[in-house]
C-alpha cells in the first residue's frame, strides 16, 4: 500500500512532533507499506538560502524526517496546489492530512483519505 502523510500541522505543530500521527506513520512502515510525504510547501523554500533570508524558524522537512528517524521514502511538494493530483500521479491510496479541504479533494478523486488533528482521528 502507498501511504501519504502531509507535514504542518500533521506530524508536526510549530515545531513540536505530534507523537500519535509519528506513531502511526511507523506504524505504516512497519506494515510494508510504502509511506511519503505530500506537501503544498514550495520545494525551493527549504533550501538554506531562503528560510535563512525569510523564514529562519522553519521547520525543515529533510532534518525534522532525520531527527525523529521517520522512515519516509519520499517528499513531494505541491508548490502551494491542491494535493489530489500529485496524490493520484504518485499512486497513493490512503492519505493523512490535517485540512478538510485537502482531504475532501483527495476523497473527490478516489483517494481514501484521513483527517487528522494531531491528537486523534476522524474519518
Amino acid at each position: 500500500m502507498n501511504v501519504s502523510f502531509d507535514f504542518d500541522g500533521t506530524l508536526h505543530r510549530d515545531g513540536y512532533p505530534l507523537w500519535p500521527c509519528l506513531a502511526l506513520l511507523r506504524w505504516h512502515d512497519e506494515c510494508g507499506h510504502r509511506v511519503v510525504i505530500v506537501t503544498t510547501r514550495t520545494e525551493s523554500h527549504e533550501e538554506p538560502e531562503w528560510w535563512r533570508v525569510h523564514e529562519p524558524d522553519r521547520v525543515i522537512i529533510a532534518a525534522f524526517l532525520s531527527r525523529y528517524r521517520l522512515p519516509v521514502g519520499d517528499v513531494f511538494f505541491t508548490e502551494h496546489e491542491p494535493k489530489a493530483d500529485t496524490l493520484l500521479r504518485h499512486g497513493i491510496e490512503l492519505h493523512y492530512d490535517d485540512d478538510s479541504e485537502e482531504v475532501a479533494l483527495a476523497q473527490a478523486a478516489g483517494v481514501q483519505s484521513v483527517l487528522l488533528n494531531g491528537v486523534s482521528f476522524h474519518v
